[in-house]
């Protein structure tokens, strides 16, 4: 009407309904990222303290929950930069919290996990102090916690800026502060001093502290490195030859595993060059009759199998809750000589058994034997009333035993912290196991033992002990051929093996690989 005050235009109802629109579109967007984010870091969380709680595998856990979380692939690299960052650094992390909180060691996992997630954003990320503060406050629910979080934090930060963070190398003797520094036990450093010296230790250390890239082998009965490479290289991956391993290769840049070309139609597999080492070192007889101890997850196996060109009888051993792994890679890989098999393999009566059952040469026995895996075959009975001259024994034997993983703490940081406390049961197992397999090998027959571990207890220290005991009175120590085309660099002196070139070992820091031990024994031809 005439005279009546204009109405203003943010006063609109249509400017208004505009308005909440677009400020909910904006809010909502604000959320939708923030539980991204939060996404990221709640899955990092929740494998941390798995990790801590449980003595979980970070890599199993971690899978695990990215299936289930549907998160973008950036998100889920950030969980997965997160959980294995914060793993390689914990040492250093909780020393640097711990000048800010003296009573850390008080601290629960929960919370522990929180204060390294944000410390590791803050120290090694960069990631802007507020916004990682906030994400890792936003992990715990416990009022009291949270401030706890908020206050560690945010004098963490403080500090840091100000030059005040003493690092390890200013208040600590040197292998301490070496072994903060790279976030490794120093029990495992100071053992390491004897055979690779102060400076080798400190080179090994820091080797151990990179992500390694993919290493996979290629199946040479359905393929050839060249091809493999080339088919790798297409979906924009940068592929690399590793040097003295004619199949071995070396990707970066690629997508999930069980996605890149090749894996599904068994061309290749993943596995470091320092376990590929093994199946050379054992040299198993095509066409002869192989037992493999402690098989799983079936890289070995199936190495063993293609070296073997895929004939005769390989009988892969390993508890029943792992040893499908192995059947499943076999197939994968088009395997059909091996039979994955679940059992125990310290059981020297069953394991007898169990190749009387497959010494026969017919046909029918490898597939019979093969139709076993997929109906999850064990052990046969026990076979302490058979005579030792009717007992089948097998022209080579592998054990890849149990043991403390050390060598591969650049895939299994998790690790680092857990080894020391098992030391003592799991050289007991390696005993009992190279014992059983001892009875297993025929006259002239070898048996390869392996260790992923740098320490002597594992390796040279376990086979000798083995050489001296009864069960290893029949073997000795085989020197290794001069200018091997692959093995020739991991050769090295083990003087309480009868000395001169008597077994292989890989270091990380020199060999670009896990750190591995491996000998072959051979059983003396009876007379």
């Amino acid at each position: 009407p005439s005279g009546a005050r204009s109405m203003p235009w943010t006063a609109s109802p249509t400017w208004s309904a505009m308005l909440l629109l677009l400020c909910f579109r904006a809010c909502s967007g604000l959320a939708v990222s923030a539980r991204r984010s939060t996404s990221s870091r709640n899955i990092a969380h929740e494998v941390l303290l798995r990790c801590a709680r449980d003595g979980a595998f970070a890599g199993r856990v971690l899978d695990s929950a990215l299936q289930k979380g549907d998160l973008s692939t950036v998100d889920a690299g950030l969980a997965t930069q997160l959980v294995y960052g914060v793993l390689r650094n914990e040492r250093l992390l909780d020393y640097s919290l711990a000048q800010l909180a003296p009573r850390l060691d008080k601290v629960d996992n929960s919370t522990l996990a929180a204060l390294r997630i944000g410390a590791f954003e803050m120290l090694e990320l960069r990631t802007a102090d507020h916004a990682a503060v906030d994400q890792a406050v936003s992990l715990e629910r416990r009022p009291h916690v949270r401030k706890f979080v908020n206050g560690v934090l945010r004098n963490l930060a403080r500090r840091r800026d100000a030059g005040q963070l003493v690092p390890p190398e200013a208040a600590l003797p040197p292998l301490a502060a070496l072994a903060v520094r790279h976030s490794l036990p120093e029990w495992l450093l100071s053992k390491l001093e004897a055979p690779l010296g102060t400076s080798g230790v400190a080179e090994w250390a820091a080797a151990n502290q990179p992500a390694p890239p993919l290493a996979i082998r290629v199946n040479t009965l359905r393929s050839d490195a060249a091809s493999v490479a080339l088919l790798l290289s297409a979906t924009g991956a940068d592929v690399e030859t590793v040097h003295g391993l004619p199949n071995a290769l070396y990707v970066r840049g690629a997508g999930g595993v069980a996605s890149l070309p090749g894996f599904a139609e068994g061309l290749w597999t993943v596995q470091d060059p320092a376990a590929q080492l093994v199946g050379h070192l054992a040299r198993p007889p095509v066409g002869g009759l192989v037992l493999e101890l402690c098989a799983a997850p079936g890289g070995k196996t199936c190495h063993l199998a293609e070296l073997m060109c895929d004939s005769g009888r390989l009988l892969a051993l390993d508890v029943p809750s792992k040893v499908g792994l192995v059947g499943s890679s076999a197939d994968r890989m088009g395997l059909t000589c091996v039979t994955a098999i679940g059992g125990d393999g310290t059981q020297k009566h069953a394991l007898h058994a169990l190749l009387r059952q497959h010494s026969t040469d017919a046909d029918g026995a490898v597939q019979s034997a093969r139709q076993a895996v997929v109906a999850g075959a064990g052990l046969p009975p026990d076979a302490s009333q058979l005579n030792p001259p009717d007992l089948a024994l097998a022209d080579a034997v592998v054990c890849d035993a149990p043991c403390s993983g050390l060598g591969t703490l650049r895939r299994n940081p998790e690790l680092r912290g857990s080894a020391a406390g098992r030391l003592a049961e799991l050289c007991a197992l390696q005993a009992a196991l190279l014992d059983a397999a001892a009875c297993c090998v025929k006259p002239g027959g070898s048996l390869t033992y392996s260790t992923c571990s740098p320490l002597r207890e594992e390796g040279e220290g376990a086979v000798a002990a083995f050489l001296a005991r009864e069960a290893g009175r029949q073997f000795s120590c085989e020197p290794i051929a001069s200018h091997h085309p692959i093995l020739e660099a991991y050769v090295c002196d083990a003087p309480e093996l009868g000395g001169g070139r008597r077994c292989i070992r890989s270091w990380t820091h020199k060999h670009g690989c896990d750190s591995f031990f491996a000998a072959r024994l051979t059983r003396a031809v009876e007379s």
